[in-house]
């Protein structure tokens, strides 16, 4: 009996990581945007940025399919839009692209520092008048576009990176 119910068990665990592996594994993207970047963090939350060709507006979304908790648009370089900063020297590549809105700047980020490690690291960065104020990590499901779009976006100036 007791073998029967860790059975049990174990099928509900297994059929709620798999159901929340699905549902982590959606875009937030409509069907008329391509992915610029998307990945899954460790809550199966999502955090994507969509390019719609047609109107070349970039958009950012935060959540999961049936309840994205931040979305954000603007013109690819427009003044209220998506900005770039890259970085890049021997064994060192840090890109950003960010977004600013209600005095919080977003930046998803893509870095690689060999001293640190082999892998690239992936997520997005909240900060308040320059201080960090969260920074969620992508854990999976990682798609980088980010490189076709940074050339259509404004530099951030302000930024120590640059824009190499």
């Amino acid at each position: 009996m007791k073998s029967a119910k860790n059975g049990t068990r174990f099928l509900v665990l297994l059929a709620t990581t798999i159901y929340g592996a699905a549902q982590a594994s959606t875009f937030l993207c409509t069907p008329t945007e391509s992915v610029v970047f998307s990945c899954s963090t460790e809550r199966l939350k999502i955090i994507e940025l969509c390019l719609d060709k047609r109107t070349h507006s970039v958009s950012y979304r935060y959540g999961r399919p049936e309840r994205i908790e931040l979305s954000y648009s603007g013109k690819q370089g427009g003044e209220n839009g998506f900005f770039f900063n890259h970085y890049f020297r021997s064994n060192v590549d840090y890109t950003r692209i960010s977004f600013v809105t209600a005095g919080y700047e977003y930046s998803v980020f893509r870095d690689y520092d060999s001293a640190e490690g082999p892998i690239l690291r992936y997520g997005v960065t909240v900060s308040e008048n320059g201080n960090e104020v969260v920074q969620i990590k992508c854990q999976s499901q990682i798609v980088d576009n980010m490189s076709k779009i940074i050339g259509q976006l404004r530099c951030d100036e302000r930024s120590a990176l640059g824009c190499s």
